[in-house]
């Protein structure tokens, strides 16, 4: 006889429901029965690091790398000199400020010419009287000289004394005498013309060579001696840097060493060469004096002038090429 079960059908939506579940359950009880461990998921990675490893993981900390250090320098003219008046005067005109970049021969001032224009037109009239009163005696030494001959004609055919003969030879020598008084008159005033002249020549000042105008001592209207400076001119090409080392640091650098100055009021970095170091130490400061010649790109030369204040970063591994 069939069972009661076997003939009943069974209904659809029973086994939508029941044979999922059974699926679910056999895999369950598959799992329990193996030693599955947990993973780990990282977030940073879509890979899986299993839970037993994490412990021993121990990431490496990157150190931040130590700043650079840098030294405190002043740039400087390796060569520098003071323009000065080579006459008195009257300062007129001072053409060139602070920080100006001036040509050869460039005209940096001017003293009032006046004063001594005025000198030279005195002076010329004076050579002029000098030069008359030579030619005035010039005549008179030939007028006796020629009186002096006839009247030795005359003494040797007897018609004058011996006497009157030796009186116009007398006349010849002092007017002679007159002539080189006066010759010598004549070139006092060519040399004072020529001292004047020179002078005036001196009322502009003038540049000596290439450079930076670094200091400004006068103003228009000052009283000025000979040889009082009125400005002071650095070498543009020739600019250095100097900045004090530790004495226990003097070890690490060496000449032709090269270091690197920034200038932060010009926005740049300018290279340079370890030129100079100084002998001996500083006993109370316990620094070494160091001196390096820059070598700055036109454009920045241009702007670069002494007095200004960098930071000097030391590389005394490289050499730069002589």
């Amino acid at each position: 006889m069939k069972s009661v079960l076997s003939r009943r059908k069974l209904n659809p939506y029973v086994l939508v429901i029941v044979l999922p579940l059974g699926i679910i359950g056999s895999l369950m009880l598959t799992n329990a029965r193996h030693d599955v461990k947990p993973t780990i998921i990282a977030a940073s990675s879509s890979k899986t690091v299993p839970a037993t490893c994490a412990p021993n993981f121990h990431p490496t900390p990157v150190e931040p790398a130590p700043a650079p250090v840098s030294y405190l320098g002043t740039v400087f003219a390796h060569e520098s000199v003071d323009i000065a008046a080579k006459v008195e005067g009257r300062l007129d005109e001072v053409y060139v400020g602070l920080g100006d970049h001036i040509k050869a021969q460039m005209v940096i001032a001017r003293l009032d010419p006046l004063p001594i224009q005025q000198e030279l037109k005195v002076s010329e009239a004076s050579a002029q009287v000098a030069q008359s009163e030579l030619h005035k005696a010039e005549l008179e030494l030939v007028d006796a000289q020629e009186r002096y001959a006839r009247r030795v004609t005359l003494a040797e055919s007897g018609v004058l004394s011996q006497e009157e003969m030796l009186t116009a030879k007398r006349q010849v020598e002092i007017i002679a005498t007159n002539v080189d008084i006066a010759r010598a008159r004549v070139a006092e005033r060519e040399a004072m013309i020529a001292q004047i002249k020179e002078r005036f020549a001196g009322v502009e000042i003038r540049s000596p060579y290439d450079g930076i105008i670094s200091a400004r001592h006068q103003n228009p209207g000052a009283l000025m001696t000979r040889g009082e400076p009125i400005v002071s001119l650095s070498k543009s090409d020739d600019l250095w840097v100097r900045f004090a080392l530790p004495s226990d640091q003097i070890h690490t650098v060496v000449p032709g060493a090269t270091v690197m100055v920034r200038i932060e009021s010009l926005g740049a970095t300018i290279p340079g060469s370890i030129e100079q170091i100084a002998p001996t130490t500083d006993a109370a400061l316990q620094i070494v004096m160091v001196e390096a010649r820059l070598q700055a790109p036109i454009a920045t030369a241009q702007r670069l002038q002494p007095g200004f204040v960098g930071q000097v970063f030391l590389n005394p591994t490289a050499r730069q090429t002589r």
